[in-house]
Parts: structure tokens; sequence; C-alpha cells
């Protein structure tokens, strides 16, 4: 028979092992663990970017950035000045390292996923669309002319419909091209340059006026504007600047108010911003607030089956769904 300091050391022995391992993976959540993140948690994406998270888009392949590249910046005529070495990043699902899309399409300031998988780029330097295929890292020109005068119109924002028709918001008016045609043709005025949102219906949500914050929305199958009647009105002192919808027709809306102590004013921009997420399920008037924190220039949202993505400054970060 074996003593019982025997069992009383194998079992301190034993005790101790199972510690050890246990601190040996502190800090260090398996990649299940990861995926399932409870709703809420807020991360930034492992991306090195050159310049400026201009915008964001999602596909099943994964998420991609535009990257405004080192030292450009967009004026307010649309035009850029830098070394032009802007380009389209990607995190392809489920990995940990960024790969470049294109490093030579110009300066990227705008992207939209289609309902293919493909992503579609807004450039300036030179002002132009153009299209990766879903996978592909090979640019495909879109049939869109803006010119270079300044009294040309100024590309700002892209969006995709359902079908695969290309909406391009520029300072003057909207740009739809149907899927397979060769020329834009114009739609509903604009003077504003904030967002361009398609919810799942083909509907086609932008502000109106610079002289407002009254959101708009052309049907599908329409071209005449409506007043969104949906849009929330209960906090006067916030302007959306970016728009999303998911699948599920649950829209997404990311606003921005002056910090504490400015006034809000007609003109801006104000000193700093207070950044803040609300989600309208099935496109309500209804708002759920989502807590985000750390937010200084946030531009741009994207929806994706796990998260809500948003370029903020030099980063990307995710909102667990």
């Amino acid at each position: 028979m074996r003593h019982p300091l025997f069992f009383a050391v194998t079992l301190v022995l034993a005790l101790v092992a199972g510690c050890g391992s246990t601190n040996s993976s502190a800090g260090k959540p398996s990649s299940s663990k990861a995926a399932s993140e409870p709703p809420g948690t807020q991360t930034t994406l492992p991306l090195t970017l050159d310049g400026i998270a201009a915008a964001v888009a999602v596909t099943d392949h994964g998420v991609f950035v535009a990257d405004t590249g080192k030292g450009n910046k967009i004026d307010n005529l649309g035009g850029s000045y830098g070394d032009r070495g802007g380009r389209v990043l990607t995190l392809e699902a489920g990995a940990s390292t960024q790969k470049d899309v294109s490093t030579n399409v110009g300066v990227p300031i705008s992207l939209a996923a289609g309902p293919d998988g493909a992503i579609y780029v807004l450039t300036v330097n030179p002002r132009g669309v153009v299209q990766f295929p879903a996978g592909s890292t090979d640019p495909v020109r879109m049939p869109f002319e803006f010119g270079t005068r300044i009294s040309d119109p100024s590309p700002w924002k892209i969006a995709v419909t359902p079908a695969g028709d290309v909406v391009v918001l520029t300072d003057r008016s909207l740009l739809l091209l149907p899927k397979g045609a060769q020329a834009a043709k114009a739609i509903g005025p604009t003077a504003e340059r904030r967002f361009v949102a398609v919810d799942p219906k083909g509907a086609i949500y932008f502000v109106g006026s610079s002289m407002s914050d009254v959101i708009r929305v052309i049907d599908s199958g329409s071209t005449e504007p409506r007043k969104f009647e949906a849009s929330d009105s209960a906090h006067p002192t916030k302007r959306t600047v970016a728009m999303a919808f998911d699948t599920n027709s649950d829209r997404y809306e990311l606003a921005e108010e002056c910090g504490p102590g400015q006034e809000p004013g007609l003109l801006r921009p104000c000193k700093a911003y207070v950044y803040s997420l609300s989600k309208f399920a099935n496109n309500s008037a209804t708002p759920t607030d989502m807590p985000v924190q750390g937010l200084t220039s946030a531009t741009s949202v994207a929806v994706g089956p796990t998260g809500i993505y948003i370029a903020d400054g030099n980063r990307v970060v995710k909102i667990a769904k």
C-alpha cells in the first residue's frame, strides 16, 4: 500500500501543472473564441495604413479598405495632393495579415461591394471608377467621365445596387450607371457629399442639400427623390455621416455632433466631434444605440455577417454583431 503522502504530493503536482497550463494561454484567446465575440465588442483590425482609411467595404472574401497613401489629402473640390501612392487593402476572412489589392489606380476615396462580390473603387488623381471582380487584382475601368476642370462635378461617394447598378454621388447630382450600360445618367440633384447608401430593395439614400440634414431617398425604378420619413429626428444636433444596410434591411447610421461646449451652428467644422452608431431594425424610425469608443474622424461604415466596420482615421474598427 502506498503512503498517503504519495497521493498528496501527486495531487499538488497536478494542480501546479494545471495552473501553469492556464497561465501560458492567458490573454491569447483561440480563434474559435475570437470568432464568437459578444455583440458590441469593439476591436481594431490588424492593418497598417500609409495614410487615412477613407472608406471600408465588406464581402464574403473579407474586409476592403481605401488607403489614401502617404501625404495625400483630399481638398474641398475633390482634388488630392501628396505622393499619389494610394492603394486598396484587404484583410481576408480569418486572416491576420493584410494584402494589397491594387497600388496603381489613383487615390481611393470611396468603396462599394457589388452583389457578386466585386469591389468598386472611386478615385481621385485621376478621377474615375474601377471595378475589381471578386478575387481579382486586375482593375476594370468603368465608363464614368468626370473631367478635370474646377467647374466639372466632383465625385465623392460610391454605392452599388442589388441589381449591380453603380451609383456615384457628386456635388451636383447622383450618377447612375445601369449594369452593362456604357454611359451614366444623372438623377436626383444634390449638393451634399457625406454619403450614399443603397438598401436591399434598391432604394438610394443621400442628403440632398448642404443647408439641411434631411435624408432623401430615390426608390428603385424612380428618378424622383422624396423625403425619407423614417429618418431619426430625435437628435437635432447630430448629422449622419455614413449609412449602411445589412441583408435583413437593418439600417446602420454613423452620426457626429460637436463635442462638449461647442455650438453646432450651420457651418462646420467643429473643433472636435463625438460619434455614435445606431441600428434601425428593418429600416424603421426607432434607433437602438450601439456603443462605440474612441472614434475621432469616422467617415465610412460597412456591415458584414459578423460585425459592423468603421473607417476612423488611420484605422478600421469592428463592432461585433
